[in-house]
This record gives C-alpha cells, sequence and structure tokens, in this order.
C-alpha cells in the first residue's frame, strides 16, 4: 500500500497519499518510497533526480561503548510531509527531524490542507544495546546463547554477528 502521492522537489513537499489514512505512519516508507521514484526516475513533468534527495535515513550511530542510535528519518533542505487531505488523526511511529532543527509534529506542512489533521507522535524511545558475550566475566555455552535469544525473541529485536572472533548479540528494547 503506497504511502506517498507525490512529490515536488520545486515546494520541498513529500504528499501524503489517501493509504496513509488510518494506519500508523512509519516515516521509512515514505523514505523508501521516495527512494525508489528515485530510481526509477519516471515521475512527469520532471526526473527525480534532477534535484538532491531531500529524505534520508540514518541510525546505528554509536552513543556510548554499548549502545547505538535507533534508526531515523531527516528531512533535507526545509522538506516537509503534508498529510493527506482529510479529517484525521495521524500516528507517526518513527523518530523523524529535519536539518534544520525542527523534529516531530513540526516536520509536517499542513497549511495548504482544508480539513484538520491531528499528528501524534509517538516515538518509542529506544537503542540499540551490544552484550560482548566472548572473553568477559561469563562464558556462554552455544546451548545457552542459543537459549538467551529463543527466550527473548518475543520481546526483542536481536541479530547475532561475529567479528574478529567475538561473538556479539545486538538486542534492540521496545
Amino acid at each position: 500500500m503506497p504511502v506517498v502521492s507525490t512529490v515536488n522537489y520545486i515546494t520541498k513537499r513529500i504528499y501524503l497519499h489517501a493509504d496513509s489514512v488510518g494506519v500508523d505512519l512509519d516515516t521509512m516508507d515514505i523514505y523508501k518510497e521516495v527512494r525508489a521514484l528515485r530510481a526509477a526516475d519516471e515521475q512527469f513533468p520532471t526526473p527525480h533526480r534532477n534535484f538532491k534527495p531531500m529524505i534520508i535515513q540514518g541510525g546505528n550511530i554509536q552513543k556510548t561503548p554499548t549502545t547505538k542510535t535507533a534508526k531515523y528519518i531527516q528531512l533535507l533542505y526545509g522538506c516537509r510531509i503534508v498529510p493527506y487531505d482529510t479529517n484525521q488523526s495521524l500516528r507517526v511511529v518513527r523518530d523523524t527531524f529535519t536539518d534544520d532543527g525542527f523534529d516531530g509534529r513540526d516536520c509536517f506542512d499542513k497549511t495548504s490542507l482544508s480539513n484538520s489533521v491531528d499528528i501524534d507522535y509517538e516515538v518509542d524511545k529506544v537503542e540499540v544495546v551490544e552484550v560482548n558475550t566472548a572473553g568477559g566475566s561469563t562464558v556462554w555455552t552455544e546451548q545457552e546463547k542459543d537459549d538467551l535469544i529463543a527466550e527473548l525473541s518475543d520481546t526483542l529485536v536481536w541479530s547475532k554477528k561475529s567479528a574478529d572472533n567475538a561473538e556479539q548479540i545486538n538486542l534492540r528494547l521496545p
């Protein structure tokens, strides 16, 4: 289901599609659709690639030795998102901010709308926590690690990676 209707690079606005009404809006979906439009480069009258990208994603930035930021969306060059013009309550569920100092509801432009749109900005406070399971005071067997992952998989988003023979379990707390 599409969430982006059109992108206007001149006015720096991303207009949401009617399918964005009544669902939790993850701005990562907006980013993915705008990126797909830029890759296809077929929008009339002006191709997307003639302009700089107005939306980027990021995350996994080191905060402390054991934590990283969650994924986020950043709007660039004064870009704003315009909700679909109907009476609605729009619930945004991803950290979204601009390069000119705005975040949350302020990333949305409702000035051209004739209907009432309430923007509910509910971003979970999440971060990625790395737990190094090699070389520390606790030595876990493969079975113990697998049991831990199985037990936590219902409540945590996780991944397991090996680098330099040090195995890590990355947990993202809800």
